[in-house]
């Protein structure tokens, strides 16, 4: 009868942790999809979060696009307009030899006063335009230097 005893109680043991392992293993699971929903649902956030930021960027990049093509086409027209007004003026010059032949020693002198005039200024905006030229590229420089980069290895 003793051993009746013991087979019933390791039986009932062995039923016992059958049960207590089939609970532990229910739990566990329980935990496991809970987790895998929570790095599910992270992962969904961090995709849209991503993908708003890169439409983000992208509206940016199409504006800054946009607007450097104004800036290309509104500096063309005031190329060409300077290279129309240069062409003129070349053309007056060409005719001066002409003119100052015939001309008189009070108008010549009149003449190299006003050309020196125009000399200086155009020497002082020629200076004044490579020093602005000078300020763009050290800009250039410094928004290309400071642009974030985007490494090749994660970190």
């Amino acid at each position: 009868m003793n051993y009746v005893k013991v087979g019933a109680a390791a039986g009932v043991l062995a039923l016992a942790c059958l049960a207590t392992w089939q609970w532990t293993s229910a739990r566990y699971e329980s935990q496991i999809a809970t987790m895998q929903a929570k790095a599910s649902n992270e992962l969904a956030k961090a995709h849209a979060d991503a993908k708003r930021q890169y439409e983000a960027m992208e509206q940016a990049k199409n504006e800054a696009i946009e607007q450097y093509m104004q800036d290309v086409a509104k500096h063309k027209a005031a190329a060409d307009a300077a290279r129309a007004d240069a062409d003129r003026m070349r053309r007056n010059l060409d005719r001066v030899p002409a003119r100052i032949a015939d001309a008189t020693r009070a108008a010549v002198d009149e003449f190299a006063v006003v050309a020196s005039g125009l000399l200086s200024a155009c020497t002082a905006e020629y200076q004044a335009m490579a020093d602005e030229a000078g300020r763009n590229a050290a800009n250039a420089r410094l928004i290309f230097n400071s642009w974030p980069r985007v490494s090749a290895k994660p970190e």
